[in-house]
């Protein structure tokens, strides 16, 4: 079996044991109310994450077979740049299924069922880019009322809240 950070460009008959720590799928952009893609944030037993995506046109071949929170042994797929505007890890690769990408449900006590990397306050406040996702502790110490908002047809809703950094006493 491959990890995570053994992947690389070029790479074709790779095997991975890995736990879907988030899943979610992303509107189709003529119309929202259909999914337009389904991606995952993977984790091996070495802690290393990648994204995986599935295109609009293999999802039902994957939507039912994969859960979050579970783990599986995935075969086939393809390793491509990971050049999303905002990327879920630093991980310089992704990983795509196809159509001959094999899923199998696994049970895996080797793999966590979540992994952090926590970044301080006063790092976030100094980043000069603002282009990947953050792990962050922090206490509420103010919100505002809850904002409906719309895009795309699809309604939702927004809090914003202000966390205070107890190590350092900062607050974003």
């Amino acid at each position: 079996m491959t990890t995570v950070a053994g992947i690389k460009c070029g790479n074709t008959d790779l095997a991975l044991t890995v736990r879907v720590i988030h899943l979610w799928s992303v509107p189709d952009r003529t119309n929202p109310v259909v999914d337009g893609s389904l991606h995952m944030l993977l984790l091996d037993e070495k802690c290393g994450k990648i994204h995986a995506s599935v295109r609009k046109n293999l999802i039902h071949l994957f939507k039912d077979q994969i859960d979050e929170g579970s783990a599986y042994v995935i075969e086939s797929f393809m390793v491509g740049s990971n050049d999303h505007a905002y990327k879920t890890t630093g991980h310089k690769y992704k990983l795509n299924f196809m159509g001959g990408t094999n899923v199998f449900r696994v049970s895996s006590v080797n793999i966590p069922a979540h992994h952090f990397t926590f970044m301080p306050f006063m790092q976030i406040v100094s980043a000069t880019r603002e282009d990947k996702l953050l792990d962050v502790i922090g206490h509420v110490v103010e919100k505002d009322v809850i904002k409906e908002t719309e895009k795309n047809g699809k309604k939702r809703k927004v809090l914003d809240i202000m966390l205070e950094d107890l190590e350092s006493y900062g607050s974003i």
